[in-house]
């Protein structure tokens, strides 16, 4: 249903040195022509598609403990929702031997309960590059050895938050979601939705709109 034009979703992701990661989900802007949706966001640790053969034959109740997943409250009518809610979740030597990844996803909800929820766009994050992120933005007085497969990285100390993104990201299309992110800082805006074929004063009018985005 949806096109490459899906929007963009403000986030803030931070690690502590007890192997938290904090996920703020903040605010987005749908580039959309329809009226406006209803939407939230699903927050998720999941396989990574290359992990996922690798993964069939593992227990289920161990499968169960790996991966988890958290909701926003749904956001009604509106195609610039605020949703500023923070959800946490711990990294284990597992998720970063398996490769396993940060997964977010905007959903739209239709009326009517018996609907399902339609993607509308998502991204993925690595963990294990957040977990490199955090060792480089830390002093080794503030670090702790943290050992995983084959590898070896540290973690800031318990009483460390390192912040590893802040700011505007993409909804991408299904399968690109699963694997990637776009940042929106990284590129011009105006470059990506010429080359995609999209309205650049469509997007000139949405981007203003947005204001500051951090509140």
């Amino acid at each position: 249903m949806f096109g490459h034009n899906l929007g963009i979703l403000f986030l803030q992701l931070c690690v502590t040195g007890d192997s938290v990661l904090k996920v703020q989900v903040r605010n987005g802007a749908y580039f959309l022509k329809s009226l406006p949706i209803s939407s939230f966001v699903k927050v998720e640790i999941r396989r990574s598609i290359s992990s996922r053969r690798r993964d069939k034959y593992a227990a289920a109740h161990h499968q169960q403990r790996r991966f988890c997943s958290r909701v926003t409250y749904p956001v009604s009518q509106n195609n610039q929702p605020e949703f500023y809610e923070e959800f946490t979740f711990r990294i284990s030597r597992t998720h970063l031997e398996h490769g396993d990844k940060l997964g977010i996803s905007v959903f739209v909800q239709h009326s009517g309960e018996e609907k399902t929820p339609e993607l509308l766009g998502g991204m993925s994050f690595s963990l294990v590059k957040m977990i490199k992120m955090a060792h480089l933005h830390t002093t080794s007085s503030q670090q702790r050895f943290f050992h995983y497969d084959d590898h070896q990285s540290h973690l800031p100390m318990g009483d460390v938050s390192v912040k590893l993104y802040e700011g505007g990201f993409f909804l991408l299309p299904d399968k690109k979601a699963l694997t990637t992110k776009f940042a929106q800082d990284k590129i011009s805006i105006r470059k990506y939705y010429d080359d995609i074929g999209g309205c650049s004063t469509t997007m000139s009018t949405t981007t203003s709109s947005m204001g500051s985005p951090f509140r």
